[in-house]
Protein backbone atom coordinates (compact mmCIF):
# COMPACT_ATOMS: atom_id res chain seq x y z
CA UNK A 1 0.00 0.00 0.00
CA UNK A 2 1.37 3.70 -0.94
CA UNK A 3 0.32 6.91 -0.39
CA UNK A 4 1.35 9.71 -2.91
CA UNK A 5 1.11 13.70 -3.08
CA UNK A 6 1.35 14.77 -6.58
CA UNK A 7 3.74 17.85 -6.67
CA UNK A 8 2.75 19.85 -9.65
CA UNK A 9 5.04 22.55 -10.13
CA UNK A 10 7.55 19.37 -10.36
CA UNK A 11 5.70 17.03 -12.22
CA UNK A 12 6.52 14.35 -9.30
CA UNK A 13 4.40 12.30 -6.77
CA UNK A 14 6.25 12.07 -3.43
CA UNK A 15 5.38 9.35 -1.35
CA UNK A 16 4.26 10.05 1.91
CA UNK A 17 3.52 6.52 3.21
CA UNK A 18 4.77 3.63 1.80
CA UNK A 19 4.07 0.02 3.19
CA UNK A 20 5.15 -3.48 1.51
CA UNK A 21 4.93 -6.97 3.56
CA UNK A 22 4.30 -5.38 6.66
CA UNK A 23 7.68 -3.06 6.52
CA UNK A 24 7.97 0.61 6.01
CA UNK A 25 9.90 1.55 3.12
CA UNK A 26 11.63 4.92 2.28
CA UNK A 27 9.38 8.19 1.28
CA UNK A 28 10.58 8.59 -2.04
CA UNK A 29 10.18 11.29 -5.54
CA UNK A 30 9.28 9.45 -8.64
CA UNK A 31 8.13 11.22 -12.16
CA UNK A 32 4.32 11.15 -12.78
CA UNK A 33 4.16 7.99 -14.70
CA UNK A 34 2.41 4.94 -15.16
CA UNK A 35 -0.71 4.15 -13.21
CA UNK A 36 -0.51 6.92 -11.41
CA UNK A 37 -0.62 9.38 -14.19
CA UNK A 38 -3.37 7.91 -15.96
CA UNK A 39 -5.35 7.97 -12.40
CA UNK A 40 -4.37 11.95 -11.99
CA UNK A 41 -5.09 12.59 -15.58
CA UNK A 42 -8.93 10.58 -15.81
CA UNK A 43 -9.32 11.55 -12.11
CA UNK A 44 -10.85 7.94 -12.17
CA UNK A 45 -9.84 4.95 -10.03
CA UNK A 46 -7.96 1.99 -12.04
CA UNK A 47 -7.82 -1.61 -11.49
CA UNK A 48 -5.38 -3.78 -13.40
CA UNK A 49 -5.35 -7.22 -12.18
CA UNK A 50 -3.18 -9.46 -14.86
CA UNK A 51 -0.26 -8.40 -17.06
CA UNK A 52 1.27 -5.93 -14.84
CA UNK A 53 4.42 -5.55 -16.36
CA UNK A 54 3.13 -5.49 -20.08
CA UNK A 55 -0.20 -3.14 -18.84
CA UNK A 56 2.79 -1.10 -16.21
CA UNK A 57 4.98 -0.67 -20.18
CA UNK A 58 1.98 0.43 -21.76
CA UNK A 59 1.29 3.08 -19.36
CA UNK A 60 5.17 3.99 -19.68
CA UNK A 61 6.58 2.31 -16.08
CA UNK A 62 8.68 -0.45 -16.63
CA UNK A 63 9.77 -1.23 -12.94
CA UNK A 64 8.50 -0.62 -9.76
CA UNK A 65 9.10 2.52 -8.00
CA UNK A 66 11.38 0.39 -5.13
CA UNK A 67 10.49 -2.55 -4.01
CA UNK A 68 8.69 -5.58 -6.01
CA UNK A 69 6.80 -5.29 -9.09
CA UNK A 70 3.22 -6.22 -8.03
CA UNK A 71 0.96 -8.79 -9.97
CA UNK A 72 -2.14 -7.25 -9.26
CA UNK A 73 -2.65 -3.21 -7.95
CA UNK A 74 -5.48 -0.71 -7.36
CA UNK A 75 -5.54 2.79 -7.79
CA UNK A 76 -7.68 5.86 -6.39
CA UNK A 77 -7.30 10.05 -7.11
CA UNK A 78 -7.04 12.12 -3.84
CA UNK A 79 -9.28 14.55 -4.69
CA UNK A 80 -10.97 17.41 -2.87
CA UNK A 81 -12.83 20.38 -4.09
CA UNK A 82 -11.81 19.89 -7.50
CA UNK A 83 -8.08 19.68 -6.86
CA UNK A 84 -6.09 16.33 -7.77
CA UNK A 85 -3.87 16.35 -4.56
CA UNK A 86 -2.14 12.25 -5.02
CA UNK A 87 -2.80 8.70 -5.55
CA UNK A 88 -3.69 6.28 -2.96
CA UNK A 89 -3.00 2.30 -3.97
CA UNK A 90 -2.93 -1.50 -3.26
CA UNK A 91 -0.93 -3.46 -5.03
CA UNK A 92 -0.54 -7.66 -4.35
CA UNK A 93 2.60 -9.07 -5.05
CA UNK A 94 1.79 -12.61 -5.01
CA UNK A 95 -0.88 -12.86 -7.02
CA UNK A 96 -3.07 -11.56 -10.08
CA UNK A 97 -6.61 -11.05 -9.59
CA UNK A 98 -6.05 -9.87 -6.09
CA UNK A 99 -9.02 -7.34 -6.21
CA UNK A 100 -12.32 -6.50 -6.73
CA UNK A 101 -14.79 -4.06 -7.80
CA UNK A 102 -16.00 -4.25 -4.01
CA UNK A 103 -12.13 -3.49 -3.00
CA UNK A 104 -12.37 -0.34 -5.73
CA UNK A 105 -15.73 0.92 -4.04
CA UNK A 106 -14.08 1.08 -0.03
CA UNK A 107 -10.98 2.15 -1.36
CA UNK A 108 -12.48 5.19 -3.47
CA UNK A 109 -14.48 5.65 -0.14
CA UNK A 110 -11.39 5.67 2.07
CA UNK A 111 -9.77 8.44 -0.78
CA UNK A 112 -12.94 10.44 -0.11
CA UNK A 113 -12.55 11.20 3.37
CA UNK A 114 -8.53 11.20 3.47
CA UNK A 115 -8.56 13.43 0.67
CA UNK A 116 -11.24 15.66 2.75
CA UNK A 117 -8.19 15.49 5.28
CA UNK A 118 -5.62 16.30 3.13
CA UNK A 119 -7.15 19.54 1.99
CA UNK A 120 -7.55 20.59 5.61
CA UNK A 121 -4.53 19.96 6.43
CA UNK A 122 -3.15 22.16 3.17
CA UNK A 123 -5.57 24.59 4.39
CA UNK A 124 -4.53 24.69 7.98
CA UNK A 125 -0.80 25.13 6.49
CA UNK A 126 -1.62 27.97 4.62
CA UNK A 127 -3.27 29.54 6.96
CA UNK A 128 -0.38 29.56 9.43
CA UNK A 129 1.61 30.72 6.12
CA UNK A 130 -0.56 33.84 5.44
CA UNK A 131 -0.68 34.68 9.73
CA UNK A 132 3.01 34.43 9.61
CA UNK A 133 3.43 36.92 6.68
CA UNK A 134 0.71 38.73 8.59
CA UNK A 135 3.30 39.52 11.64
CA UNK A 136 6.41 40.17 9.45
CA UNK A 137 4.19 42.87 7.67
CA UNK A 138 3.24 44.36 10.93
CA UNK A 139 6.94 43.82 12.46
CA UNK A 140 8.00 45.88 9.56
CA UNK A 141 5.34 48.41 9.65
CA UNK A 142 6.14 48.55 13.18
CA UNK A 143 9.91 49.80 12.48
CA UNK A 144 9.05 51.85 9.72
CA UNK A 145 6.04 53.65 12.01
CA UNK A 146 8.84 54.46 14.76
CA UNK A 147 11.13 55.70 12.40
CA UNK A 148 8.28 58.24 11.20
CA UNK A 149 7.48 58.40 14.84
CA UNK A 150 11.31 59.69 15.66
CA UNK A 151 11.35 62.06 12.60
CA UNK A 152 8.01 63.84 13.46
CA UNK A 153 9.82 64.21 17.01
CA UNK A 154 12.71 65.70 15.53
CA UNK A 155 14.79 63.47 17.72
CA UNK A 156 18.43 63.68 17.55
CA UNK A 157 20.51 60.86 15.69
CA UNK A 158 21.36 58.51 18.46
CA UNK A 159 18.08 58.66 19.96
CA UNK A 160 17.08 57.77 16.60
CA UNK A 161 19.53 55.04 16.62
CA UNK A 162 17.88 53.89 19.70
CA UNK A 163 14.25 53.83 19.01
CA UNK A 164 14.88 51.22 15.81
CA UNK A 165 17.07 49.13 17.38
CA UNK A 166 14.83 48.65 19.83
CA UNK A 167 12.08 48.04 17.81
CA UNK A 168 14.07 45.64 15.43
CA UNK A 169 15.16 44.24 18.76
CA UNK A 170 12.20 43.10 19.65
CA UNK A 171 11.42 41.47 16.75
CA UNK A 172 13.54 39.15 15.83
CA UNK A 173 15.18 36.31 17.01
CA UNK A 174 19.06 37.35 17.57
CA UNK A 175 20.83 37.90 20.84
CA UNK A 176 22.79 40.75 19.33
CA UNK A 177 21.54 43.86 17.46
CA UNK A 178 24.31 46.34 15.82
CA UNK A 179 23.85 49.50 14.14
CA UNK A 180 27.37 50.55 12.15
CA UNK A 181 27.78 53.84 10.64
CA UNK A 182 30.48 54.91 8.50
CA UNK A 183 32.72 57.51 10.22
CA UNK A 184 34.72 59.57 6.74
CA UNK A 185 36.20 61.98 8.47
CA UNK A 186 38.28 59.73 11.33
CA UNK A 187 38.10 56.22 8.51
CA UNK A 188 36.32 53.97 11.15
CA UNK A 189 33.06 52.53 11.80
CA UNK A 190 31.30 53.07 14.63
CA UNK A 191 28.22 51.27 16.24
CA UNK A 192 25.79 53.63 17.93
CA UNK A 193 23.80 51.23 18.96
CA UNK A 194 25.15 47.84 20.21
CA UNK A 195 22.65 45.05 22.05
CA UNK A 196 23.42 41.90 23.36
CA UNK A 197 21.66 39.50 25.42
CA UNK A 198 19.72 42.51 26.53
CA UNK A 199 22.69 45.00 27.54
CA UNK A 200 23.97 47.79 25.57
CA UNK A 201 27.39 47.80 25.05
CA UNK A 202 29.79 50.40 24.21
CA UNK A 203 30.69 52.02 20.67
CA UNK A 204 33.88 50.66 20.28
CA UNK A 205 35.54 51.77 16.51
CA UNK A 206 37.45 50.16 14.03
CA UNK A 207 39.22 50.90 10.89
CA UNK A 208 37.04 51.43 7.81
CA UNK A 209 36.81 48.38 5.68
CA UNK A 210 37.57 46.15 8.63
CA UNK A 211 35.18 42.95 9.70
CA UNK A 212 32.17 41.76 8.40
CA UNK A 213 30.60 45.41 8.44
CA UNK A 214 33.32 46.27 6.10
CA UNK A 215 32.90 44.05 3.89
CA UNK A 216 29.36 44.50 3.65
CA UNK A 217 30.19 48.21 2.97
CA UNK A 218 32.38 47.28 0.30
CA UNK A 219 30.12 44.93 -1.45
CA UNK A 220 27.03 46.83 -0.63
CA UNK A 221 25.45 43.82 -0.72
CA UNK A 222 23.36 41.93 2.50
CA UNK A 223 25.17 39.00 3.97
CA UNK A 224 23.92 35.55 5.49
CA UNK A 225 25.76 33.89 6.90
CA UNK A 226 24.03 30.46 9.18
CA UNK A 227 27.54 28.46 10.24
CA UNK A 228 31.42 28.23 10.05
CA UNK A 229 31.57 31.96 10.65
CA UNK A 230 35.74 31.24 11.02
CA UNK A 231 36.17 29.30 7.90
CA UNK A 232 33.93 32.00 6.10
CA UNK A 233 36.04 34.99 7.42
CA UNK A 234 38.92 33.18 6.11
CA UNK A 235 37.68 31.77 3.15
CA UNK A 236 36.98 36.08 2.23
CA UNK A 237 39.98 37.61 3.94
CA UNK A 238 37.78 39.02 6.52
CA UNK A 239 39.48 39.55 9.84
CA UNK A 240 37.89 38.41 12.75
CA UNK A 241 36.29 41.85 15.34
CA UNK A 242 34.35 40.40 18.36
CA UNK A 243 32.93 42.15 20.64
CA UNK A 244 30.96 40.16 23.56
CA UNK A 245 30.56 36.84 22.52
CA UNK A 246 31.33 35.67 19.44
CA UNK A 247 28.10 34.36 16.60
CA UNK A 248 26.91 31.44 15.38
CA UNK A 249 25.12 32.97 12.77
CA UNK A 250 24.99 36.51 11.03
CA UNK A 251 22.79 38.57 9.25
CA UNK A 252 24.13 41.78 7.54
CA UNK A 253 22.57 44.27 5.38
CA UNK A 254 24.24 47.66 3.90
CA UNK A 255 22.44 51.11 4.84
CA UNK A 256 22.17 52.80 1.24
CA UNK A 257 22.23 56.51 0.23
CA UNK A 258 22.21 57.51 -2.68
CA UNK A 259 24.51 55.32 -4.17
CA UNK A 260 27.27 54.85 -1.33
CA UNK A 261 26.71 52.27 1.87
CA UNK A 262 27.08 54.97 4.39
CA UNK A 263 25.96 52.31 7.61
CA UNK A 264 24.87 48.77 8.08
CA UNK A 265 23.00 46.76 10.24
CA UNK A 266 23.48 43.52 11.49
CA UNK A 267 22.15 40.59 13.68
CA UNK A 268 23.69 37.84 15.09
CA UNK A 269 22.46 34.89 17.03
CA UNK A 270 25.08 33.31 19.57
CA UNK A 271 23.01 30.08 20.29
CA UNK A 272 22.49 28.09 16.93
Amino acid sequence: MDIAVYDIPADLVRFTYVIERGVRLANISMPLIGPRRRVLETRAPLLINERMLEVGAALGQFQAAQGEFPKSGLWVPLIAADNVLGVISLQNIDREHAFSDSDMRLLTTLAGSLSVALDNARLFDETKRLLAETDERAAELAVVNSVQRGLAEQLDIQAMYDLVGDKIAEIFDAQVFSIFTVDDTAGLIRSPYTLERGERLPDEPYPLGAGMAGYVLRTKEPLLVNADLQPWRAAHGVESIIVGEEAKSVLFAPLIVGDKARGAISLQNLDR
